[in-house]
């Protein structure tokens, strides 16, 4: 494989994490909304043991889940913020003039003139 594929790779890896991280401010967002929707509900209600039996356990359901996306949420936040999309487009930009200047590099010789033969014999 090579640097460019590795570095197109890393992109779009980076995307990727880009993609999760907002699909998971959506889940908590949504949540969110409904734990407070939970919360209204309780709020301006009367309940007997049993409703209130269930709105207890909905509501538990929802805080878990929202622990879970926050957790979750917290690692990929962690990913971003030590990446840096711009820099592998500086890496990209790098790479492309290191190749640039190795395919029209030159060698000095430092020892033999490479240009007899005679030398060479030696």
């Amino acid at each position: 494989m090579s640097a460019d594929q590795l570095l197109e790779d890393l992109i779009t890896t980076y995307k990727l994490i880009k993609q999760q991280h907002a699909n998971l401010c959506k889940d908590l967002s949504r949540t969110d909304q409904a734990i407070s929707d939970l919360e209204h509900k309780i709020e301006l209600t009367k309940f007997g043991l049993y409703d209130s039996y269930l709105i207890t356990i909905k509501l538990k359901e929802y805080l878990t889940k929202r622990r879970i996306v926050k957790d979750e949420l917290e690692n990929v936040q962690f990913i971003l913020s030590n990446l840096e999309t711009n820099e592998f487009y500086k890496i990209k930009e790098k790479l492309k003039n290191r190749k640039n200047k190795l395919s029209i590099r030159k060698y000095t010789p430092r020892v033999l003139d490479l240009n007899t033969l005679q030398e060479m014999k030696s």
